[in-house]
């Protein structure tokens, strides 16, 4: 079991946070109204029980119909990705928050995760195809926004992005 490495490609080619603060136009994705409410958009208990949420039907379904290769990997996966990609991406992301006055330890935690859970849901693509909504994630991230919250309930809902 390794990471996709189209995906972790993917990950060091994106130009990060270079449209932020300009109209995202994705579907099922929303633009934030105002920049002061990227604190509480981005730290509420309703986006980050929907990215839990997700995570979780993703783990639950692994462990059910792959219980090997989710117990001998996952926690081994874990740990690679925050020993060996993470640290650069983070480097990345402080220096291009930093001009945007976003380079807070929130915003970088919750990228952190949510990038964290995609690479480890993309190593197991041989099992179970990514679920939409970490495509969509990976999207927002990709057109040079940030994802910073969740508007609606978890089936209808949309990211909120910067």
């Amino acid at each position: 079991m390794d990471f996709d490495k189209e995906l972790i490609n993917i990950l060091y080619s994106i130009d990060w946070f270079s449209n932020c603060g300009k109209p995202i136009i994705l579907e099922n994705v929303e633009n934030l109204s105002a920049l002061s409410k990227l604190k509480k958009s981005i730290q509420s208990t309703q986006y980050e029980n929907v990215v839990l949420e997700y995570q979780g039907s993703f783990t639950e379904t692994l462990f059910i119909s792959y219980r090997e290769q989710y117990n001998k990997w996952w926690n081994i996966l874990v740990g690679q990705f925050k020993s060996l990609y993470l640290p650069e991406l983070s480097k990345v992301w402080e220096c291009r928050l930093t001009p945007l006055k976003l380079n807070a330890k929130y915003v970088i935690a919750d990228l952190s995760f949510n990038i964290l859970g995609i690479a480890v849901i993309g190593a197991y693509k041989e099992q179970i195809s990514m679920p939409d909504f970490f495509k969509t994630m990976l999207a927002v991230y990709q057109s040079g926004h940030l994802v910073c919250g969740w508007s609606g309930d978890k089936e209808t809902g949309k990211f909120i992005a910067y």
